[in-house]
């Protein structure tokens, strides 16, 4: 049975972090990562930063960050 998943993600730019999220329906929480993986590879080309740098500018999670995690990231405003 399929449920929704919001799926937390990092996505590295500049030397900065860009925290987004997505909702996704899924079987579980590996399978609601590689859908949420595939729409943003998909939308943005992180394939070649990967290749450029050698250093994943992609992290996404099924668990919320903390208020003191928040911080860290550029967009903290809009979270």
């Amino acid at each position: 049975m399929k449920k929704e998943y919001q799926v937390f993600y990092v996505i590295k730019r500049g030397g900065r972090e860009y925290l987004h999220h997505m909702f996704v329906m899924a079987n579980n929480q590996r399978e609601a990562i590689k859908q949420c993986k595939a729409v943003v590879f998909n939308r943005f080309p992180l394939a070649v930063v990967f290749e450029k740098t050698g250093r994943n500018a992609f992290r996404p999670t099924t668990k919320a960050p903390g208020e003191h995690e928040l911080k860290r990231f550029a967009n903290a405003n809009e979270c």
